[in-house]
């Protein structure tokens, strides 16, 4: 398992599908960055990325995703902002359903 800062376990199926499988979305230690480590200009104090990456979930278990802020501390939220976002592209794309794992209620609202 990768070092996550923050990390929510769930559960997908397929929208056809009764079956459900436990999958990991979570976000891994901010990096400083410097000129150079990102594809945009740098500023002289330079700035911070989160990676956002998924476990467990049939393709998709190479899945990264890079965010950027001013700081660590904005690379966090925005990655904490756009898990949401991310789960409902696999939702669409792929027609999965997501769960809670504790309780298995559907974690989007019908």
């Amino acid at each position: 398992m990768k070092p996550f800062i923050a990390k929510r376990r769930l559960l997908y199926s397929l929208k056809s599908s009764n079956l459900r499988k436990e999958f990991v979305i979570g976000i891994l230690t901010p990096q400083d960055l410097e000129e150079g480590d990102a594809p945009f200009q740098v500023g002289k104090d330079g700035c911070a990325s989160c990676i956002i990456t998924i476990e467990g979930m049939e393709g998709y278990d190479a899945f990264e995703e890079v965010v950027y802020g001013a700081d660590s501390l904005q690379a966090i939220t925005l990655a904490t902002s756009g898990i949401e976002a991310i789960l409902r592209r696999i939702q669409k794309k792929l027609e999965y359903d997501f769960f809670f794992l504790d309780d298995g209620s559907s974690y989007f609202e019908s």
